[in-house]
């Protein structure tokens, strides 16, 4: 597969990620939307507004290379080194998670009540999201030779089509830890 073909499936799933979205959480009241387990895990809002803050952080990047006016720094031109790092994280951030991976301090979603807004919040973000796939899918840019860097460090850089799967499988990675939220036996008890 291509990776225009990649992204033209990616922004598929997106969609349909979505309206999923909306239809698992978006009757749920601010409440339940904002319960947590325990102390130190993440309500389903949190879930939510993480996904838009990590990504969000990449959109101006986005945009310029969109533009055409993004230019890498000298260490984003470095042979083979963005290459073996953005596969690595790639990987590391699954769609499914084999463990659990500590989120940088720039993510951490508001520690505050999240207004039920959220999931239309999200479903908002995720159109521009799509937007991003399939303007990329279907312009003439190689999107594996634009390299960038990632947003928890500028010295971590990838190409720019890793960091576009990342940002795919990092959704899906929140929305199933949203679900399980969900479906706790004791969900929504205080």
């Amino acid at each position: 597969m291509t990776i225009p073909q990649q992204l033209h499936g990616f922004a598929t799933e997106l969609d349909e990620l979505t309206l999923h979205v909306q239809s698992t959480f978006g009757a749920l009241s601010e409440p339940h939307l904002n319960w947590k387990p325990s102390a130190d895990k993440w309500s389903i809002a949190q879930c939510f507004h993480h996904i838009i803050t990590s990504n969000t952080t990449y959109f101006a990047t986005f945009d310029a290379v969109k533009s055409g006016t993004y230019s890498p720094t000298l260490w984003q031109r470095v042979p083979f080194v963005p290459v073996i790092i953005g596969r690595e994280m790639v990987k590391a951030i699954g769609r499914v998670p084999n463990q659990p991976i500590k989120t940088s301090t720039i993510f951490e979603p508001s520690k505050s009540t999240i207004a039920r807004e959220i999931i239309s919040g999200f479903a908002l973000h995720q159109k521009r999201v799509v937007e991003y796939l399939r303007h990329f899918a279907e312009s003439d840019i190689a999107t594996e030779d634009i390299i960038i860097s990632l947003s928890v460090s500028p010295v971590l850089i990838a190409p720019l089509s890793d960091v576009l799967t990342m940002t795919v499988n990092h959704a899906f990675r929140h929305v199933l830890q949203a679900e399980k939220v969900m479906n706790m036996v004791n969900f929504g008890i205080s």
